[in-house]
């Protein structure tokens, strides 16, 4: 069944630090406010700290990597958890910006009770379709009981 409404309201600040545009680090912290109607959403104050990490390669290639700390309110039950979150991706243009193929190893550990890590390997294309506008798509091979075995996706990025 679907729930209509406005779900959270997510407050984020950003920094972000490059040094001659061959590497870049990011500090996004966060905070979730529950303003969620008809069942849209949790009650809760929820948050966390995210750190991305790029570093540009010869070749139009880059490696970016992120790591994710996340405090959720347990799902069955009282109580908060810690949630761990890490990426490494490779990305490679195909046609300098406008088609981009990665690989990439995606992995969250929860500290909620009764929940093992969650792993995927990720292969996926971005085609730029318009400066602001992407298409993405891609496939996500779970390596771990908790993570899907097959995850396709197909998504449209707007840039605002």
């Amino acid at each position: 069944m679907f729930a209509r409404g406005i779900t959270s309201a997510l407050i984020c600040a950003i920094a972000i630090a490059a040094d001659d545009r061959s590497t870049s680090f990011g500090l996004l912290p966060y905070v979730k406010f529950p303003t969620n109607t008809d069942r849209t959403g949790n009650r809760f104050i929820e948050g966390g700290l995210i750190l991305p990490f790029t570093l540009r390669l010869p070749g139009d290639a880059e490696i970016d990597a992120m790591t994710e700390f996340d405090v959720f309110h347990n799902g069955a039950s009282r109580g908060d958890h810690l949630e761990w979150i890490n990426s490494i991706a490779l990305h490679k243009d195909l046609i300098k910006d406008r088609l981009n193929a990665y690989v990439e190893f995606y992995s969250s550990v929860s500290r909620e009770p009764h929940t093992g890590p969650l792993e995927t390997v990720d292969f996926g294309a971005l085609y730029a379709l318009a400066p602001n506008v992407q298409l993405d798509a891609g496939v996500n091979f779970g390596v771990s009981r908790r993570a899907n075995d097959i995850n396709p996706f197909l998504g449209l990025s707007l840039r605002f």
